[in-house]
């Protein structure tokens, strides 16, 4: 489906964010060349270590950003939006 809109290699054209990630049910069979995960728990990256090696994967809560690294978002939000700065 994603294939016929963004063509057959969008995984390794576009940046990935799965921000639900859980255990990697939507990514882990799969190869991106740029993939960000993250997921509200740490147990569920811990029980998805073995997916999806080449993603970069963190902990973070929609519902209390404040306590999370802003910088990182604000970085990875740019990227993904390919803008100057936010």
């Amino acid at each position: 489906m994603l294939e016929n809109e963004l063509g057959e290699d969008w995984k390794d054209e576009f940046v990935v964010w799965d921000n639900c990630w859980g255990t990697g049910n939507l990514t882990r069979d799969y190869r991106f060349n740029e993939l960000y995960c993250s997921t509200l728990f740490q147990s569920e990256l811990n029980i998805g270590d073995k997916y999806n090696n080449e993603a970069i994967k963190f902990q973070f809560d929609f519902q209390h950003p404040n306590d999370f690294n802003d910088n990182f978002i604000c970085e990875l939000i740019v990227r993904l939006c390919n803008v100057e700065s936010i």
